[in-house]
């Protein structure tokens, strides 16, 4: 990806922090404006990037819609995603076919706010020594990157981090978000059974450990015996990364023995 550089465009003058953040929209497809500040503005004010994120809004590069479930100081939380123009503005950094852009419908705008706030939350655990060198890659990104990951073209994910520990190993994880209407048969089992069968590591975001339960008792029996373990398949709640620290977080195998980031991360 070559470098931004400040661009001239009507009204706007962008800078490359505003590209980098026309680039972070693109790979997540949708990020809340908190989300935006975070990412791309840390080092300024929340409502001054706020202001600069509704000039960009007004220069129709970046679209919005409201998520009625996510407040912030009292008022609801922009989502932001690309336009049409913005995705000009970043394309000589990026390959086309790799740009997101548009209005997702709502099921999907769950999932993309919920792998960005896992992001966040790895990049805490970064910053406090836990983990380190977090590398965040969209699905389609990093398979364009690495085509020899998945090979079988019926298998995505919804995102890929990658990080390394104290003990040098390195773990690359495939992220899938389950917002509870994937279906075992369809959806998970071949998951499931193509994750274990070539040894990749993948995390399962699911809403409840209800949910998480139910997967494991009633998929786990169904698989294929000659997959010994499935240690590298790990389950786990959103809430275990917005809602406590991360070395707190807990992650669940499918033997229902529990692991986390406190002393080790084990797959």
């Amino acid at each position: 990806m070559n470098q931004p550089e400040i661009t001239n465009t009507k009204n706007i003058l962008l800078t490359p922090r505003d590209l980098n953040a026309l680039l972070e929209v693109s790979r997540h497809k949708m990020l809340t404006s908190m989300q935006l500040a975070k990412l791309c503005y840390p080092d300024i004010s929340y409502e001054t990037s706020r202001k600069r994120l509704r000039r960009l809004h007004q220069a129709n590069i970046l679209g919005s819609t409201n998520l009625n479930d996510v407040k912030t100081r009292g008022r609801p939380d922009l989502i932001y995603f690309l336009t049409p123009t913005g995705k000009k503005h970043i394309e000589p950094y990026i390959k086309k076919s790799l740009i997101n852009f548009g209005l997702k419908n709502i099921y999907q705008r769950d999932i993309f706010i919920k792998i960005a706030d896992i992001r966040l939350a790895l990049i805490e655990a970064n910053k406090v020594g836990i983990i380190q060198n977090v590398q965040f890659y969209d699905y389609k990104e990093y398979i364009n990157k690495n085509p020899d990951y998945i090979c079988d073209t019926k298998i995505t994910c919804d995102a890929i981090v990658t990080f390394t520990q104290k003990s040098n190993k390195s773990y690359i994880i495939a992220l899938k978000c389950d917002t509870g209407n994937l279906r075992l048969n369809k959806h998970f089992k071949p998951l499931f059974e193509y994750f274990s069968i070539n040894n990749l590591n993948a995390w399962f975001i699911c809403p409840s450990w209800d949910r998480i339960n139910q997967l494991i008792n009633d998929c786990f029996p169904k698989l294929s015996s000659g997959n010994q373990g499935y240690s590298n398949i790990l389950f786990t709640t959103i809430n275990e990364f917005t809602d406590k620290q991360i070395k707190q977080s807990i992650l669940k195998k499918f033997t229902g023995e529990l692991t986390n980031f406190k002393y080790s991360y084990l797959v």
